[in-house]
């Protein structure tokens, strides 16, 4: 290599690292303003309502373990015997048209219901 090819590769080194020294400046100002110690007022940020997303959603329980204390849904979430009803047919109807739509109109060679053969 000769003198000027030295000095253009420093000069380029030199560009570049200045370049990434800035990003990096850069970045710790961001960092500041973001972590800025201003309370964070957002409820779904609350202590609470973290610790409810982070609850479990069931329980593992072994034959012959006690019934837990409380249940882990609430009765309240749960449909009543109507709503189950409703919600049973509703995706029965849904089922049963996919399932035509699928299977009595040989989309992608999918076998007919009168298809004893499978």
């Amino acid at each position: 290599m000769s003198a000027t090819q030295d000095r253009e590769f420093f000069k380029t080194f030199a560009m570049i690292m200045v370049g990434l020294v800035l990003i990096g400046v850069l970045a710790a100002v961001v960092a500041m303003q973001v972590v800025s110690g201003e309370p964070n007022t957002n409820p779904l940020h609350s202590e609470a309502a973290v610790a409810q997303r982070l609850a479990p959603v069931g329980q593992v329980r072994q034959p012959g373990d006690a019934e837990p204390a409380a249940p882990v849904a609430s009765a309240a979430a749960a449909p009543s015997g109507s709503q189950t009803i409703t919600i049973i047919n509703k995706n029965n109807q849904i089922y049963q048209t996919f399932y035509n739509t699928y299977h009595n109109q040989n989309i992608t060679n999918a076998p007919k219901t009168s298809n004893k053969t499978t």
